[in-house]
């Protein structure tokens, strides 16, 4: 019983399986629909039940008030409904198609709530033609996020991709992530990879007015609707309508998602909502007509993905998705209230299924090419799976752009233990799905490498193979490096491999002061074996690449003397973001409360109810700083109710802070972690220069306050400081200075390979000099500061800070930086 509701001259045209009928357009229509439109507009920010629902009755009246509508909701089945306009839209259809149509009710309620006649509702641009039969069973999606430094507030993109997953579980989806957020580098990928049926946009969306753009100009705004993407580094990138067509030019896919606010919103009564400008090149789009929450938008994209994946149409979809959030705004909560924002648009042939039951399957990686292993062939390496994996963005991206430019023979990934390593190279294996991921762990000599490099070769490939390099290769490691070569410039040439060399620290020496970097052992060859994997790779890897993974830094020297491991292109990871902790929280805890096993799900909910579970959460997240392995070991027993479990591993973790040296007891839950970690190791690396360097650093973000100062204020400026800011290089030269510490350039480069200083990504926007920090875990190593070494250090360092966070003369950030600098001042006994 489809419906169509149209323009046609003076008239508003009525057409349905019941007959047609027409109502006049006046001026005094007009005004009304303006008024509704402006009704609207000041009743989404509050979604207001009592706002939109005298406004979907009084549409609703207006349509029928003839007898037409009545007539069209007699007859039986699906309430299907097109708002049409012509391909080139009128003032008048411009603002048929902003009318909140999505509210239509009568008193029985709203028709989107009825699960017996769904409401079926579209607008569409130009006449109607048949959509394409789909060819195949599976959907295949590619999923963008764009999260750019200085864009607002951070979208909880993580959940929703993992909402996306979960919802197609079962289904015939094949997700790919294109983890750029750049609309170059998607144009880039749409070029030479193959094309999707559905592409989904996660990020934020603007209307800008004329000033407003003006002042972005130089980031690609226009007045209008923008999307706002990422450019190359990660900067802002305003992307208007037209660029992001230019981005799949001839070649759309046949739906675009935009996930974003406000890009099914008009600019203007005269000018066009973002959906609708695409909808002219895409057969169907989706968008948001308003703000819409996170919670909200990724409910609404489970439902609806969950519902294409099965063969339903786009609209059949949405009103499902739709009806979902309106159900869920009825129980009271926050959740659910824009239920009504989400507008389909169709273009001339949209409207259809994009996969069928009956069609072919295509060999396309499910669930976004995630593994619960890195070495999912061997169940080797367990890593963050797709539900759990949040943050390391930057990171991430990082990676690729260093894999995908291959200027460098390949990518280190280093860091303090328990940081997620392992996780993040599955991560951008994942996102780099054209490369066979070959995982060597374990087993690091130059036979087993050359048998998981045969394995990759197709079957009848591999004795032969195997047979000529075998006996070369056990007679010489170094022989490794001709036969990777053979293959790289062979059977790799077109069929190119991620070859992951995974915690490498296995095979490295323990660290020794005096060392510059960590040298491989020479037992069994493995030296000898990846300066082979590192020769073959630097002298032509075609289309492979490759990455290790370690905790420190190392040295790969070959039989003339050179460290072929120098030119690697290094990553240094980093803890957690307060924001990536609560999402790791977050995660962590909708897996549980969504577990199909009860018994986990109530053990959570209980957990969660409990008060001692809150306060017990902040102490958890503070004591882990960051490094997701902690926090896992911490909050995994918090969500099972094993308080005083997870006490006693607090009580742990402080006991190691004030004394190195005092591992807890097998019993304890952050035993594991300790024991992992031999921060005993650290200390008897460290020459003289580097402890004390060390040492002297570690005044930055120690928290420690002067003891004059009046209880109260000092307690609420440590609370305020839980989490540490990293400080500029200046910084750190000032104060070795102070300390009369040799060769400050070569300790600090040591303390960042071994990973007890952290090179942080700079806190202002716009910088490019990483800042730095010690690591929480290493301050224990540090030999205690008096308070005249600190009086010291904050005067020769508060300078430094003043000449790069200060924005002018008494003009601080306001932000944790002002804070450690108030610190410095007060210990310095001077102005800030």
């Amino acid at each position: 019983m489809t419906a169509r509701i149209s323009v046609i001259g003076a008239r508003v045209g009525l057409h349905g399986p019941t007959g047609d009928a027409s109502l006049p357009l006046t001026d005094e229509t007009r005004d009304l629909w303006r008024s509704w439109v402006k009704r609207y507009r000041k009743a989404v920010p509050a979604s207001a039940h009592d706002l939109l629902r005298p406004l979907g009755l009084e549409i609703y009246a207006w349509l029928n008030s003839g007898g037409w509508a009545q007539k069209w909701l007699a007859d039986g089945g699906a309430r299907q409904l097109e708002i049409a306009a012509d391909a080139i839209v009128t003032d008048d259809q411009r603002l048929l198609l902003s009318l909140p149509w999505e509210l239509l009710g009568n008193d029985e309620g709203y028709f989107a709530e009825n699960a017996f006649q769904p409401f079926e509702i579209w607008r569409r641009i130009g006449p109607a033609q048949p959509a394409p039969e789909p060819p195949y069973r599976d959907l295949s999606l590619l999923f963008m996020a764009a999260s750019p430094r200085g864009g607002g507030p951070e979208l909880d993109f993580e959940l929703e991709e993992a909402a996306i997953l979960s919802a197609t579980e079962k289904l015939e989806l094949s997700l790919a992530v294109e983890e750029s957020g750049c609309a170059d580098y998607l144009e880039a990928r749409l070029r030479q990879q193959e094309t999707f049926e559905a592409m989904h946009f996660s990020c934020h969306g603007d209307v800008l007015d004329a000033d407003t753009a003006q002042k972005f100009a130089a980031e690609g705004a226009v007045p209008g609707p923008n999307l706002l993407l990422e450019a190359e580094d990660g900067s802002k990138r305003f992307v208007p309508p037209e660029r992001l067509a230019e981005v799949w030019e001839n070649d759309p896919p046949q739906l675009v998602f935009l996930s974003a606010c406000r890009t099914s919103e008009a600019p203007g009564e005269l000018s066009e909502a973002f959906s609708a400008q695409l909808a002219r090149g895409v057969p169907a789009v989706l968008g948001w007509d308003g703000s819409v929450n996170d919670p909200d938008a990724i409910a609404f994209a489970e439902e609806f993905y969950g519902e294409l994946a099965a063969a339903r149409t786009s609209p059949q979809a949405v009103c499902r998705a739709r009806r979902k959030l309106l159900s869920a705004s009825q129980g009271g909560g926050r959740t659910g209230l824009h239920w009504h924002l989400a507008r389909l648009w169709l273009g001339g042939r949209g409207g259809g299924a994009l996969c069928s039951r009956e069609g072919p399957r295509r060999q396309l990686p499910r669930n976004a090419g995630y593994k619960s292993y890195l070495d999912d062939q061997r169940k080797l390496v367990q890593v963050a799976g797709p539900l759990e994996f949040v943050g390391r963005r930057r990171f991430t991206q990082d990676a690729i752009k260093v894999l995908r430019d291959n200027e460098t023979p390949g990518l280190l990934l280093f860091g303090m233990g328990n940081l997620g390593k392992s996780s993040l190279a599955a991560r951008v294996a994942n996102r780099l799905p054209h490369l066979k991921s070959l995982v060597i762990f374990q087993d690091y000599d130059a036979t087993a490498i050359l048998e998981k490099l045969v394995d990759a070769l197709k079957p009848e490939e591999r004795a032969g193979f195997f047979d000529t390099w075998k006996q070369p290769v056990q007679d010489n490691p170094s022989a490794l490096a001709g036969a990777l070569e053979s293959l790289l410039k062979g059977q790799f040439f077109s069929e190119p491999i991620l070859l992951i060399i995974d915690d490498l620290e296995q095979v490295l020496e323990d660290p020794e002061p005096g060392q510059k970097k960590t040298p491989l052992k020479r037992d069994y060859g493995w030296s000898d074996a990846i300066a082979a994997v590192l020769s073959a790779f630097r002298k032509d890897r075609a289309g492979s690449r490759l990455l290790f993974t370690s905790r420190y830094d190392f040295s790969a020297v070959d039989a003339a003397g050179e460290d072929l491991a120098l030119n690697l292109n290094k990553i240094q990871l980093t803890p957690f973001t307060s924001l990536e902790r609560e999402k790791q929280w977050r995660a962590e805890l909708s897996i549980r409360l969504r577990s199909e096993d009860a018994v986990v799900r109530d053990a959570a909910n209980a957990a969660i109810a409990d008060e001692r579970c809150t306060e017990l959460l902040k102490k958890c997240l503070a004591s882990a700083d960051g490094n997701p392995g902690l926090q896992d070991i911490l909050t995994t027993p918090l969500l099972a109710s094993e308080f005083e479990a997870v006490q006693e591993a607090l009580e742990a973790i402080e006991q190691h802070m004030a004394d190195p040296g005092a591992v807890p007891e097998e019993s304890n839950k952050a035993f594991e972690f300790f024991r992992r970690m031999t921060f005993a190791k650290y200390r008897e690396a460290l020459s003289r220069s580097e402890f004390r360097y060390l040492s002297a650093i570690s005044f930055f973000g120690e928290g420690h306050w002067p003891e004059t100062m009046e209880p109260e204020a000092r307690a609420e400026l440590q609370a305020y400081q839980s989490v540490p800011v990293p400080v500029p290089e200046a910084a750190l030269t000032a104060v070795a200075a102070a300390a009369a510490i040799g060769e400050a350039v070569a300790a600090k480069q040591r303390l960042i390979g071994l990973g007890l200083l952290e090179a942080h990504a700079p806190f202002q926007t716009g910088e490019t000099e990483p800042e730095f920090l010690v690591n929480r875990f290493a301050r224990p190593i540090a030999e205690p500061l008096s308070d005249e070494d600190r009086e010291s250090f904050a005067r020769a360092a508060l300078p430094s800070l003043e000449a790069h966070w200060a924005e002018g003369e008494d003009k601080w950030p306001q932000d944790g930086r002002s804070v450690e600098a108030l610190r410095l001042a007060l210990i310095a006994g001077v102005s800030a």
